[in-house]
C-alpha cells in the first residue's frame, strides 16, 4: 500500500493533470489562464535557456536555407521526441536541420503558465537572433497547444510567429491572436480521446479520423498536413520514413515530466547481441553530458541494436538502461528519460516502483501512439498487456510500467491503481527475476526487443522503446 504522502502527491498530480486536460486551449480572445490548483508544486520550474535548443546536424539531402523556422512544443508529461518522427520527414523533405527547434518545457508547473510564456518567448527569441529569421512557425501538441494559445494572445508576441499548427488540443473560438490573426491550423482526430477538439471557426481545419492523442502529433496523415499548410499547399514530396544508409544520433537525457537536462550524468551505449546483451567488453560510446544534457554525434550502424545507460551524477539515483529496435534513419531527438528527484510531482508518482534487487522492473514506452486493446498486441514474456483493464481507449496508454507491486515474488497480472489514476500511464504487477538466463522479450505489433533481466537498484530500471 502506498504512503499517505504518496497518494497525496499523486492526488495533486491527477488534479493538474485533469485541470490540463480540460483545458488544453483556451479562446483565441483571451489569454490561457494557469490551472485551478491552490496547490503548491514542490517541483520548482526551470526556465528554459534563451538560446534555442538546436538539435545537432546531421545527414540530411539538400536543403533550403531560407524556409522559417519552426518551433515544436511538446504536450503533457512528454517531450520533445514526440516529433522525432516528424523531424525525419522535414529534413527528408528538404528542411535544413538547423531551421527546426524544440522547447522543451515542465507540464507540471501548470501554476506558472506565465513564467512558460515568457519561456517560451525567450527561445523564439533566441531563435530568429540565431536564424537570422525575423519569424518562426510554431507548433503546439496537447498542453503545447494551450501554451501556443497563451503565447499568441499578445500582440507583440504575434510579430513573431508566422503560422501556428494546434495539434490534437481543444477547440477554440477561433484561430490563434488577440483578434485571431494568425493563420491556424487546427489537426485534431475523431479518435482523440483526450482533448476536448474539433473544427475551429476561421482556421484551416485538418481532421485525421480514427487516431488517438499523440498519433495526432506524429502520423504520416499528421505530416503531409502540417507541410502543406506551413508550405505552399503542395503535398510533401516524401510522407513515410525511408531507410538510411547513414545513420547519426543525437541524445539529450532529462528527468521525466520535469524535463530537467542531467547536467554532469555519465552515459554509456554498448552494442547488443541478439539476446539484448553487451557483444563487448567495452561501450561503443561513452562520455559525460555538459549543462544541455546533450550528447553525440554517434555513429549507429544499420541493422545493429544498442543499450543507452545513463547515471545520474547524483548519488542516490539508480541509472536507467534504454533498448529499442534497430534504428532505421538518422535522428536527432533520441531522448533518455531518468527519474525525477523523489520530492517532485513526477517523483512522487514513480517513488512506487520498487526499487531493489529483488526484481527488475520494466518501463515500455509506445512513442508515437496509443497501445489500444483490440487494435494493439503489447505482449511480455509472452503476456499480453494490451488488455481492456490496461489499454482502454479511453486511456491512451504510451507507458507501461511491470513491476512487482507487492514483493511477493509472484505475477498477479492485475493493474496498478495509482497508475490506472492517470491518462498515459499504465501499471501491471508481473514478477520479473534479477537475474535468469533467458532475456525478457518484449514485442508491440511486429517489433521484438529482447532485454535483460537486472536487479532494479545497483542497475536501474529497463526501459523498451518502440518509436
Amino acid at each position: 500500500m502506498p504512503h499517505p504522502n504518496l497518494v497525496r502527491q499523486c492526488l495533486r498530480v491527477l488534479l493538474i493533470t485533469t485541470a490540463l486536460l480540460t483545458a488544453c486551449g483556451t479562446p483565441a480572445s483571451t489569454p490561457a489562464e494557469p490551472a485551478d490548483t491552490a496547490l503548491s508544486d514542490s517541483t520548482t520550474a526551470t526556465t528554459a535557456d534563451a538560446s534555442p535548443d538546436i538539435p545537432p546536424p546531421f545527414h540530411a539531402p539538400t536543403c533550403d536555407p531560407k524556409r522559417t523556422p519552426i518551433v515544436f512544443a511538446h504536450g503533457f508529461l512528454a517531450a520533445s521526441d514526440t516529433w522525432s518522427t516528424q523531424f525525419q520527414r522535414l529534413v527528408e523533405n528538404g528542411c535544413c536541420p538547423n531551421r527546426l527547434f524544440v522547447f522543451d518545457w515542465n507540464t507540471l508547473g501548470q501554476s506558472e503558465t506565465a513564467q512558460r510564456v515568457a519561456d517560451l518567448d525567450a527561445f523564439i527569441d533566441g531563435v530568429t537572433q540565431t536564424t537570422g529569421s525575423p519569424q518562426v512557425d510554431l507548433v503546439g501538441h496537447s498542453a503545447g497547444g494551450g501554451l501556443g494559445y497563451a503565447y499568441l494572445s499578445n500582440p507583440d508576441r504575434v510579430k513573431k510567429v508566422r503560422r501556428y499548427a494546434h495539434v490534437a488540443s481543444s477547440a477554440n473560438v477561433g484561430p490563434a491572436g488577440p483578434k485571431g490573426e494568425v493563420p491556424t491550423l487546427n489537426l485534431w482526430s475523431d479518435g482523440d480521446l483526450v482533448a476536448s477538439a474539433g473544427d475551429i471557426a476561421g482556421a484551416t481545419n485538418a481532421m485525421i479520423p480514427g487516431i488517438d492523442h499523440y498519433a495526432v502529433a506524429t502520423s504520416e496523415a499528421s505530416f503531409i498536413a502540417l507541410w502543406k499548410f506551413l508550405g505552399d499547399g503542395t503535398p510533401p514530396a516524401v510522407s513515410d520514413v525511408r531507410p538510411d544508409d547513414v545513420l547519426t544520433i543525437h541524445a539529450k537525457a532529462l528527468t521525466l515530466g520535469e524535463n530537467v537536462a542531467e547536467d554532469g550524468a555519465e552515459v554509456n551505449i554498448w552494442a547488443l547481441n541478439d539476446q539484448g546483451q553487451h557483444a563487448d567488453t567495452t561501450p561503443v560510446f561513452a562520455t559525460k553530458l555538459g549543462p544541455d544534457g546533450r550528447l553525440g554525434p554517434f555513429a549507429a550502424k544499420p541493422g545493429a541494436s544498442y543499450a543507452f545507460v545513463t547515471k545520474s551524477k547524483v548519488a542516490d539515483k539508480p541509472p536507467i538502461t534504454y533498448f529499442r529496435p534497430p534504428f532505421i534513419r538518422s535522428d536527432a531527438l533520441v531522448y533518455l528519460r531518468t527519474l525525477p528527484s523523489p520530492d517532485s510531482l513526477a517523483g512522487a508518482l514513480l517513488s512506487v516502483l520498487p526499487l531493489d534487487d529483488k526484481a527488475t522492473v520494466l518501463i515500455v514506452f509506445s512513442a508515437s501512439r496509443a497501445v489500444i486493446t483490440g487494435k494493439d498486441s503489447l505482449k511480455v514474456n509472452g503476456i499480453e498487456l494490451a488488455t481492456p483493464d490496461l489499454a482502454a481507449a479511453k486511456h491512451t496508454a504510451i507507458a507501461f510500467f511491470v513491476f512487482d507491486e507487492n514483493s511477493n515474488g509472484q505475477s498477479e497480472g492485475t493493474a496498478v491503481p495509482l497508475f490506472q489514476s492517470f491518462p498515459f500511464l499504465s501499471g501491471v504487477d508481473q514478477f520479473l527475476p534479477p537475474t535468469a538466463s533467458s532475456p525478457i522479450t518484449v514485442t508491440l505489433g511486429g517489433q521484438t526487443v529482447k532485454v535483460p533481466h537486472q536487479p532494479s537498484k545497483t542497475e536501474g530500471p529497463v526501459v523498451v522503446v518502440f518509436p
